[in-house]
Parts: structure tokens; C-alpha cells; sequence
């Protein structure tokens, strides 16, 4: 198949906003309904692009060297696949090892995105909605080419002004619900690919002409080609993030490349997925190897012979206390131990940030991890980044700084450790971990120690030490395939990243680089953790025993952890409270004895706090105060008090068969449904995702004092007393109880929940991350005849709920409304309920004295036939 001409017909609705010739390339107007945003990208030409996409790609899909001529492609073996080649050192960088390298990162590049089968997966948005298409990325790397060698002064002018200007700037994920809108016409593919061909003429071009490569020299990082050499390793970088996108990426958009290099050969042989056992499908233990106490220098000396980012020079010196540190990286298989324990449901394990980025994401297991079996069989497979393989249980799990922290405190609390005594790695302890042969010390010794600097992909099996990097496999390897360090311990660098317990820092003697002066530092905020030893993708710098990278905790990347203990104040750089001096000098800050004085901060709780107090006064409008729920005013809406005791009593109204005499309050909040339901069963369970509701709860239950803010003008406010309804009894107290829970996870907990006579959840639907998930298990904890009563609003929000999530509040493509309550009907009918009620019943919240949220939320009944 021939690629199709890159040209497209002018659109009027755009051409005000597009340059010529690019007149369709525009932010999607608000008008369209039919479909999403994004797919106004697909069919575009009459479909000749998503033809020429399909299947194996052709001669005309490589815009530089192909992999299809063999071993004239640089890195690629007589199969053509390929691997890569190791970093140039630059004290005698010539024209024929720079171009070599240049084509070999440039096919890697292309034999990766030939893993796309058709156009959609260009435009498809990840499915966290986190990054931008990887339209984007199929062309931001060729873009830095051309803009960092334009500031370096080595071209003078742009390729194509117009796509540099669309594909310059990447995204840095935020907190996980900071959702990119990828609500732009993009470019086609065959116009991305037009675009990549010009710019790798141009690259080579430079590299045949420019006269420091008349003779070997040596390039540093004052030298303008240094910005060549840096397009080299950023390249790198995409081709490593790029490839954990494509693992997010649905299965069926995929193709495996037929230049990609095979998976390591121990995956496993047989279909039929496992319950993974100890010593049988991962190693039997993974033991704590003690490590004597040390001394580390970080930092890259300035003089060494590759190009380095530039956080990695610099130098700290560091002591390292005696710790000890488990064998191997954390296996799938002793993961699993902590999923199957309900590791991701129980809260005690889970830091704030890391439960609330579980419940939004509705986390049961890693994200990698696809159920094999029928829901509760706790059987996995593994998506690679282009295929599912039955589960290999001895490879290091993917995971996040989040989840591994929570197994750390797991794994504690079954070795009878207190909570925090185990925790993750550090920079520095991970070099001591290092054997000495190619640790920090040999390679500054001794470059050729640097392994990268004198291996490629297809050699670092076959080394003296040798490691899973460089794309030696497009996959992970058991934890145990290579030998241990001196230290004893598997894969310390290689095979997984490994997240540390250090916030990414400058090392002292930090200097940005001006040709990428946003390289480092806008990331030193103490909101990105470091990871170290770089993963089977890790290639170039990225494979260096110099690297230095980071990325949010709760990212996903080729990335796992090794357990360690220490007994002495952690060897780590944290920023997460104030910024240190080095830092704001790093990020251009004033020094903080010339900086304008601060305003008086807020408690760090105050949001939660501020949300408790509101949720206590819905709750217990009878409490104690000097001022009343509602200002008094003729036509105030008095009727809107005490909404979560008449969704109780609505319940109860609708006689629920009396089966156990148990209910169930999902979302909870701070109980007031729960104690009016005790007044009527035998016994009450309500859960609730926040700690700090439930501990309220729990308060009131024990007729705790608990005291709340009822907002009266700006920043002043009453102070108030919780107080229960004159109704309820010590009795009414004590049939309750109540914990953390996540209620998308109601099918799993069904089993420690039992079984209930009335289910109440009032004011959730709407603010779950799955609500599907969440009415999923209603059947498994409703007995026959049970009433479970449902309230919403249908408030669909983004920063809550998906809105590939939402059951309705759109059109469909058929451009009718879709009605949440209708898609509710026909969801609960299938799951087994009949509509038995419906009615609108209203609410009132307090944002302060003159200020009130008058809501009105339908509810319905729904009985279990």
C-alpha cells in the first residue's frame, strides 16, 4: 500500500483559527454532539489513511532507516529486528557513529508506532485521559529535533512552523483526575509522517555537513550539537513512555511489529491461568539481605564522555545508614498475595492521596493485570505492551509508588512490623546495591564500567553481569533469570524501574541547561518521586548508571519496587515541604529571606475539613448552635431539612421483606441515614470512602462530643455541637457499625458484607468513578424481596465520573437524549429489581448564612425479585 497523499480540503467553520493549508487543523466547536471529540479525526480522505495503517506496515511506512533491509538498519539483527545500540561517547564522536545512532533511535521510533493497526489509536485519548493522543507523540519527537537544534543555533529556521507549533509541548500528568481535553482536529497520520520525513532530511543533513564531524571530536555540553545528541535521548524517553501508553492501549487496535524484538523467553507456554503458589509459579522467599553502612557520592562529573541531563550533574555526597532490602523486585506472584488479601480494599494499608487515586481510578489490582476468569477467581493474564500473555508470577509487578507503599505496610503487618517499618528504596541506597563493577565509582574510573557506553540491546544477556536493558527483550524476565549483585541482590538495574522514597531534587552544582531550560526543573516540587535502574525499555541515558528520572507516584510506568527496612533516618531528598534553598535557585524562586512574606497558610485540612463540617450539619440539623440550619426568612425551605433520616424512612415505607433484619448504607457520610435506619432493624452497616466520615460517624455513635463550623459570612462562623435526633436511642447506637469502603468494590466485599433486607445509597450514583461497578453488587448483597433505594441527583461531572462512565446527560450517535433514569431502569431490570417507586424529594445544604445548594434528587425503589 502506498501512503496517501497529505492533503486535505480546505473547512470555512475553520479557517480562522488555522494557517493556510491547514484549515481544518482547529478546536472542536461546542455544537457537535454526535460523537466525541476526538474520533472527528477518523475516516478523514475517504478512509485511505486508516487503509494504509492497517496490518503490517510496507517500504513507505519508514521515513529514515527500515528494518525491513536487515542489518543495514543500525541495531537491527538479520531477522530485522530490533534492539538497541549503545550510547555514543562523544570524546570521538564522528559522523558515521552519530548517524548510526541517529537511525538507529529513529527506527526504534518507527517500529514501535508500526504497532498501531488502523488510524484510531492515534486519536483514541488514553483511557485515563491523562495524556495527550498519540498523534501527538508520533510527532513530537521530530518537532524537539527541529526546535532544539533552531535554539542551538545549528538551524536557522523552522521545517513547518505550524506543526512545531502544535507539537512542542507535552503534559506532565497532574493529579490523576486532571483530565487533558483533546478537543482538536489533529493532524493525519500521513501528514505527521510527511512531516517526520522533512524533518529526518533535514537532521541528516546536519549530521553529513556540519564540519565537527569533519574529524572525531569531542562534543560537551557548551558544544551546539550537544542539542543534537539531546533530541537523541529525548527521542529515547518517548520510545520508553510511549511504549506504557501502548500497554494501556484496548487490544484489539493493536499488532504486534514484525521488527519489535521477542518477548524474553520465559513466558509461560501453557493457557490455562493459574492460582500462583510459592517456590512452584515465583521464588518460595524473598528474603531481607542485610547491607552494611556506606557512603555514596551522587552525581555525573561533567567531563564524562555521554551526553546526561541535566539533573544529573552535580555532586552529593551521602552516608548510608545499615539497612536491609528483599532479594528480588516484588514478583506478580507475591503481589498477588496482597490483592487476593483485599490489600487495594482495606484503607489501613493506603495513604490519603494514594486511597483517593484507588477510588477514583476504582483500582482492584495492578492496571496491567487482566482478569482471566470469572469475577472472584482472582486468575490473571498480563498485557505486554502488544500483547495478553498467560500471567508470568515471577516477574517483577508494575505498579505505582502508591501501590507499593501499600504493600510495603501489608507485607508489615504480616511479618508482625509496625506500619512504617517497611518502605521502598533510595537514590542512595540503590547505589550501594549496585555491584562495584558497574557502580558510580567504576564509571567515573572507567567510562567503558557505564555499560550502555559499550553494549547494545542484543549484548546485555551475554555480559560479565548482565541485565534486562537496552531492549535486549520486549518484555520483563523472571527475578531471578540474571545473577545477583556483590550485595545479593536480583536486578538492581534492569528489568523494572524502581520507585524510591526521594522527591526528584538538583543535585548541589545544579545548572539548567539553556537549551532545554524546562527540562528538571519545573519537576523539583516535591510532587514527583524518583525512580532508578531503569526497565527493559530503558535505552541510552535512560540505561546509564548516571540516570536520574522521575514521575508522579501515582504514574504508570514500566516501574515496580524491593521491599527495605531500616532502622535509622532514611538516606533520602525529600522537597514536599517547603522548598530547600538549592531547589527555588533551581526553579527561579527568590531565596526565601528576599521573598515577600507568605500569607498565613491553612491547615493542610482545611478542604476536608471544610467538607466534614457541611456534611455534619445536613446530617444533624437538631445540633447545638447559636445559629439555626436556615436563616429564618418568609418562604424558607424548611422542607429540604433532614434528607438523609426521610431517605431512611422512605426505605423502611416501602416494607422491605424482612429477611435478617440487616441494612446497608452505602456512602454513609457521617451517619445520619444509618442511625434513623437503626431505629427500624436489627442491625445497621455503613461505609463510606472517607476516614474522616467514618471516624465521625463512629463518634457520634459513641455520643462523643463532636463539634462543627456552620458558616455565617466569609470567613466567620458559629461553632456548633452534633446532636442526634430526640428519636434515637443508646439502643438505636449500638446496631450499628460502621467502616471505610469503596462502594465500585461492592461486588467484591459482598462476601464480608453478607447479605441485607434494605440497601440506602443517597447522593452517590453520581460521584463513583464506575457506577456500573457500584449497581454490579447490588444482586450479591440484597436478599430476595430486599428494597434498595437509590437517590441521585444526576449531577455528572467529569472530575468524578468518566464520561465514557456517565449513564446518561448526553446524546447518543444517534443524536437522541439519553436520560439517566431511563438507562438506571433498564441496568436495574436486568440486574434482577423491579421499579417499585419513584418520587423527587429535595435537599438543602449550607455554604453560609445567606447562601444555601436547594437540590433535588430523584429516588426510586427498586424491589429484588
Amino acid at each position: 500500500r502506498a501512503a496517501p497523499a497529505a492533503q486535505r480540503p480546505l473547512s470555512s467553520s475553520a479557517a480562522a483559527v488555522a494557517p493556510p493549508g491547514r484549515a481544518d487543523i482547529a478546536v472542536r466547536g461546542a455544537g457537535a454532539h454526535l460523537r466525541e471529540a476526538w474520533q472527528e479525526n477518523l475516516g478523514r480522505e475517504d478512509g485511505a489513511v486508516d487503509a494504509w495503517l492497517r496490518g503490517p506496515r510496507g517500504d513507505d511506512w519508514w521515513t529514515g532507516a527500515s528494518p525491513m533491509d536487515g542489518a543495514k538498519c543500525p541495531g537491527a539483527d538479520g531477522a530485522g529486528k530490533m534492539r538497541s545500540l549503545p550510547i555514543p561517547v562523544l570524546t570521538g564522536a564522528t559522523r558515521k557513529s552519530t548517524r548510526e545512532y541517529f537511525d538507529n533511535s529513529w527506527a526504534l521510533f518507527e517500529t514501535l508506532f508500526a504497532g498501531f493497526d488502523g488510524e484510531e489509536p492515534f486519536y483514541r485519548p488514553p483511557q485515563h485521559g491523562l495524556r495527550h493522543p498519540q498523534i501527538f507523540y508520533y510527532g513530537h519527537g521530530a518537532c524537539l529535533y527541529v526546535n532544539k537544534l533552531r535554539v542551538a543555533g545549528v538551524l536557522d529556521g523552522p521545517v513547518d512552523a505550524y506543526m512545531e507549533s502544535i507539537l512542542e509541548v507535552g503534559v506532565d500528568e497532574m493529579i490523576w483526575d486532571d483530565m487533558v481535553k483533546n478537543d482538536m482536529v489533529w493532524p493525519t497520520v500521513a501528514e505527521v509522517h510527511v512531516y517526520r520525513q522533512k524533518c529526518y532530511d533535514t537532521i541528516v543533513n546536519i549530521i553529513e555537513t556540519h564540519p565537527a564531524l569533519d574529524d572525531p571530536s569531542t562534543i560537551t555540553d557548551a558544544h551546539p550539537l550537544w542539542s543534537l545528541y539531546m533530541s537523541f535521548e529525548h527521542d529515547r524517553i518517548h520510545l520508553e513512555t510511549s511504549s506504557v501508553l501502548y500497554r494501556e492501549t484496548d487490544l484489539r487496535l493493536m499488532q504486534v511489529p514484525a521488527h519489535w524484538p521477542p518477548l524474553h523467553p520465559s513466558v509461560p507456554d501453557h493457557t490455562n491461568p493459574v492460582r500462583p503458589t510459592a517456590g512452584e509459579h515465583y521464588p518460595a522467599a524473598n528474603p531481607m539481605i542485610d547491607v552494611p553502612a556506606n557512603k555514596v557520592t551522587l552525581g555525573k562529573p561533567t567531563d564524562f564522555p555521554t551526553f546526561g541531563w541535566d539533573n544529573e550533574y552535580g555532586s552529593r555526597n551521602m552516608d548510608v545508614p545499615a539497612f536491609a532490602a528483599s532479594q528480588f523486585k516484588v514478583t506478580n506472584g507475591e503481589f498477588w498475595e496482597f490483592v487476593n488479601d483485599g490489600g487495594y480494599r482495606d484503607q489501613k494499608y493506603w495513604c490519603a492521596n494514594g486511597a483517593k487515586w484507588r477510588a477514583h481510578r476504582n483500582m482492584k489490582w495492578p492496571f496491567f493485570w487482566v482478569p482471566d476468569g470469572p469475577q472472584g477467581s482472582m486468575l490473571f493474564k498480563l498485557r505486554t505492551v502488544f500483547e495478553e500473555v498467560t500471567m508470568p508470577w515471577d516477574w517483577p509487578v508494575d505498579c505505582n509508588y502508591f501501590e507499593a507503599r501499600a504493600f510495603c505496610r501489608w507485607r508489615a503487618a504480616k511479618d508482625g512490623k509496625d506500619s512504617e517499618e517497611y518502605r521502598v528504596i533510595t537514590e542512595a541506597e540503590h547505589h550501594v546495591l549496585r555491584d562495584p563493577s558497574y557502580g558510580l565509582p567504576a564509571s567515573r574510573a572507567d567510562p567503558a564500567a557505564d555499560r550502555v557506553t559499550v553494549a547494545a540491546g542484543a549484548d546485555f544477556p551475554h555480559l560479565p553481569h548482565p541485565a534486562n536493558l537496552n531492549m535486549a527483550y520486549a518484555s520483563h524476565s523472571p527475578v531471578d533469570a540474571f545473577p545477583p549483585s556483590a550485595s545479593g541482590h536480583h536486578d538492581v538495574a534492569g528489568n523494572v524501574w524502581e520507585w524510591t522514597e526521594d522527591n526528584f531534587n538538583p543535585l548541589p552544582g545544579f545548572e539548567v541547561h539553556p537549551v532545554y531550560e524546562d527540562f528538571s526543573a519545573p519537576c523539583f516540587d516535591g510532587a514527583h518521586n524518583m525512580i532508578v535502574g531503569g526497565s527493559f525499555m530503558s535505552t541510552g541515558d535512560l540505561a546509564s548508571v548516571f540516570a536520574r528520572f522521575h514521575f508522579r507516584p501515582h504514574f504508570l510506568q514500566h516501574s515496580g519496587f524491593r521491599v527495605v527496612q531500616g532502622t535509622e533516618e532514611v538516606p533520602c531528598t525529600r522537597l514536599d515541604g517547603p522548598v530547600n534553598a538549592m531547589a527555588r535557585a533551581a526553579c527561579g524562586l527568590p531565596e526565601e529571606e528576599d521573598a515577600a512574606p507568605a500569607a498565613p497558610a491553612a491547615p493542610a485540612n482545611y478542604e476536608s475539613r471544610a467538607l466534614l463540617d457541611m456534611y455534619l450539619g445536613m446530617h444533624f440539623p437538631a445540633s447545638k448552635s447559636s445559629v439555626d440550619p436556615l436563616l429564618a426568612h418568609e418562604g424558607a425551605p424548611l422542607h429540604g431539612l433532614h434528607f438523609p433520616q426521610r431517605v431512611a424512612r422512605r426505605l423502611v415505607d416501602l416494607q422491605p421483606a424482612a429477611t435478617n433484619g440487616r441494612a446497608l448504607d452505602v456512602g454513609c457520610a457521617v451517619g445520619g441515614s444509618s442511625f434513623e435506619l437503626a431505629r427500624h432493624f436489627d442491625e445497621v452497616v455503613g461505609f463510606d470512602y472517607s476516614a474522616s466520615f467514618v471516624a465521625a460517624a463512629q463518634q457520634m455513635q459513641a455520643r462523643d462530643p463532636v463539634e462543627f463550623r456552620v458558616p455565617t459570612e466569609a470567613e466567620l462562623y458559629a461553632t456548633a455541637v452534633a446532636r442526634h435526633g430526640p428519636d434515637v436511642t443508646d439502643a438505636h447506637l449500638a446496631r450499628c457499625r460502621f467502616h471505610t469502603g469503596d462502594a465500585c468494590a461492592l461486588a467484591a466485599d459482598a462476601g464480608d458484607l453478607g447479605t441485607f433486607d434494605g440497601v440506602v445509597a443517597a447522593n452517590l450514583l453520581c460521584r463513583l468513578p464506575n457506577p456500573v461497578g457500584f449497581l454490579d453488587g447490588l444482586p450479591a448483597v440484597t436478599n430476595r424481596g430486599g428494597v434498595v433505594l437509590l437517590a441521585t441527583p444526576f449531577s455528572w461531572l467529569g472530575e468524578h465520573t468518566a464520561r465514557d462512565q456517565w449513564l446518561g446527560g448526553y446524546r447518543g450517535e444517534d443524536g437522541a437524549d439519553v436520560r439517566s433514569k431511563d438507562v438506571l431502569k433498564t441496568l436495574m431490570e436486568e440486574r434482577g429489581f423491579e421499579h417499585i417507586h419513584e418520587e423527587q424529594m429535595p435537599l438543602v445544604i449550607r455554604e453560609h448564612q445567606r447562601k444555601y445548594q436547594y437540590i433535588v434528587s430523584e429516588v426510586s425503589g427498586w424491589r429484588k425479585l
